[in-house]
């Protein structure tokens, strides 16, 4: 007994005594419970009794254990969050840490995440191959709703697994609609706009609200006139598109200390074209090895590329004075969505063709100023969604559809074969992004 208490008293007054020194497990007293706010997120707490690399490990289907990131823990008090589990899910969990015999575990905890609130979302379809998946996307971020207003139920941020289950769900306010979430460019924050352009305040009171996966909130941006998209930089800033008082679409920089900044007007550069049109657009992205921007316009269906450093249009694309052609001519897009260049250099985007809405991307032939069709996905499927929309290129070269106002998401390989199609029956889903590791986010 004098041993046991002494050696206690050591591990006290030298925390970083190792758990094979003492010869101590280091994770006791194991207690689970849902999160307050996020209630698909358990909370595991234990006593760290002596120093060890120590991790969380959770398993909810199949005997898969999942782990949190190992940390090095010294004596006291650890907690660590269970995350991409879906709602209403029994859970198993345990504390796992390195011994000089190998890793070790604690016996396991059984716990159970909170019930799906009233109103979130659910798949209606879900299909496809797994082992032809991009195995780098396990999780996918958007908003769904019941429209661009928010419909009855609202509008929902939610992250949801290849099951089509929600593992992580926020309700935008009522004042508010969400249609352009996305993680923040040093991939550690979610950004959830507050958009309030479509609901009752003509973009006036619109944020974009920076998380941490927990709920809690790092920063609000207030971005008055927010008409749309928005994207982030690496100083924390936010570009967005400014509807402002002459209905006449800008590119506004609000800084992390809250001072807004003009990079470019659509208004003068439609006088200087001699274009009549209203200026609305639906797609803001930053080239950060470039410097550059492209917005695109559904309001004229066009694509302008802006020099951040000059704030002047250096070229553009679509249907209006001075932009480049298609190749081949019924290559054209219209009514386009979610337009970014990829890594090697193509352009891709989603877009309407007759009364379909699919993937088109095209290489730029400088030299004849032509946008050249390179590859398209969903012609003659019958997909259509009035509005929306985006097309992003995974890592192993699939493309992840998002068909918008038709709520469905396909995963199609470089031969336009769909390994993966999820669908929802609301009536809207925003910007969606494709997410590998849920703990990037946690704070």
């Amino acid at each position: 007994m004098w041993i046991s208490v002494l050696l206690f008293l050591v591990a006290c007054e030298e925390p970083g005594i190792s758990c094979d020194e003492l010869q101590e497990t280091p994770g006791v007293d194991l207690s689970v419970e849902p999160h307050d706010d996020m209630e698909s997120i358990l909370v595991a707490d234990w006593t760290q009794t002596c120093a060890a690399r120590t991790w969380l490990e959770y398993s909810f289907e199949n005997d898969e254990w999942n782990a949190a990131p190992a940390r090095d823990l010294v004596l006291g008090h650890a907690d660590e969050l269970a995350l991409g589990i879906p709602f209403d899910t029994e859970v198993r969990l345990r504390v796992a840490w390195e011994s000089e015999s190998g890793t070790k575990t604690t016996d396991e905890v059984i716990a159970f995440t909170g019930t799906v609130p009233p109103g979130a979302p659910a798949a209606v379809m879900v299909g496809g191959d797994p082992e032809r998946w991009d195995p780098d996307m396990r999780w996918v971020f958007t908003s769904l709703s019941d429209g661009m207003s928010g419909g009855p139920d609202g509008t929902f941020a939610v992250i949801v697994d290849r099951k089509g289950r929600l593992v992580w769900m926020r309700r935008t306010p009522e004042q508010w609609v969400s249609i352009h979430v996305r993680p923040s460019s040093n991939g550690e924050d979610l950004l959830v706009d507050h958009n309030a352009f479509w609901s009752f305040f003509g973009g006036a009171t619109s944020q974009v609200v920076r998380l941490k996966i927990d709920g809690s909130v790092v920063q609000t941006h207030d971005t008055p006139g927010l008409h749309h998209p928005y994207t982030d930089l690496p100083d924390g800033s936010i570009v967005y598109a400014n509807k402002g008082g002459e209905g006449m679409d800008s590119l506004t920089r609000a800084t992390p200390d809250g001072a807004y900044i003009n990079i470019w007007n659509c208004e003068p550069f439609h006088l200087e074209l001699g274009i009549d049109d209203g200026c609305s657009s639906n797609t803001v992205w930053w080239d950060e090895k470039e410097d550059r921007y492209l917005q695109s316009f559904y309001s004229t269906d066009s694509i302008v590329e802006i020099d951040a450093a000059t704030g002047r249009a250096s070229h553009w694309f679509g249907h209006i004075p001075g932009a480049w052609d298609f190749a081949p001519p019924e290559s054209a897009f219209y009514w386009q969505h979610g337009v970014h260049y990829t890594p090697e250099g193509t352009l891709l985007l989603s877009t309407q063709a007759g009364n379909e809405t699919v993937v088109r991307e095209y290489s730029l032939n400088e030299e004849t100023e032509t946008l050249e069709e390179i590859w398209n996905f969903g012609i003659g499927e019958g997909i259509y969604g009035d509005v929306m929309g985006e097309a992003h290129r995974l890592g192993n070269g699939n493309v992840l559809h998002n068909t918008g106002s038709t709520p469905r998401l396909r995963e199609a390989t470089r031969e336009g074969e769909v390994v993966w199609d999820i669908m929802w029956p609301t009536r809207g889903m925003g910007r969606s992004t494709a997410l590998t590791d849920l703990y990037a986010f946690a704070p």
